[in-house]
């Protein structure tokens, strides 16, 4: 199997550092490419032959919110079914009730610690076969 590229979607150097290094503490070598704001991370879904796995999306974003990222991403023919993981602070109800009825895959509150993050990472590899 080829090795999956993940779209990390957030704003904060130190979670980007974080979620690296938890994903190698988990023992995997994904391709993790990030986009610090909603805006880039539209244009990187709508290239050529994006080849991504699934997206971690953070909600609170500079340009374009999380959630009109994962609406878009929902509307999108080609990546409707993409596997969207929300990894945020915001536990506010309506965020939590507005990305489900998107259909996201799971709803994470941060912060996390490593050792949870690294729990979450391995039941995103199970779960889509990415190990």
């Amino acid at each position: 199997m080829s090795e999956p590229i993940v779209l990390l979607v957030e704003d904060d150097p130190e979670d980007v550092l974080f979620f690296k290094r938890s994903l190698v503490k988990a023992g995997f070598s994904w391709n993790v490419r990030v986009a610090e704001d909603g805006q880039k991370a539209v244009d990187q879904l709508s290239g050529p032959a994006s080849g991504l796995s699934h997206v971690l999306l953070d909600l609170k974003l500079p340009v374009k919110s999380g959630l009109e990222v994962l609406e878009w991403i929902r509307k999108h023919p080609a990546l409707g079914s993409l596997p969207v993981i929300v990894l945020t602070s915001s536990d506010v109800p309506s965020d939590v009730e507005r990305a489900r009825s998107l259909g996201v895959d799971a709803y994470l509150i941060k912060p996390l610690t490593t050792a949870a993050l690294v729990d979450t990472i391995r039941t995103i590899a199970d779960r889509w076969k990415l190990a």
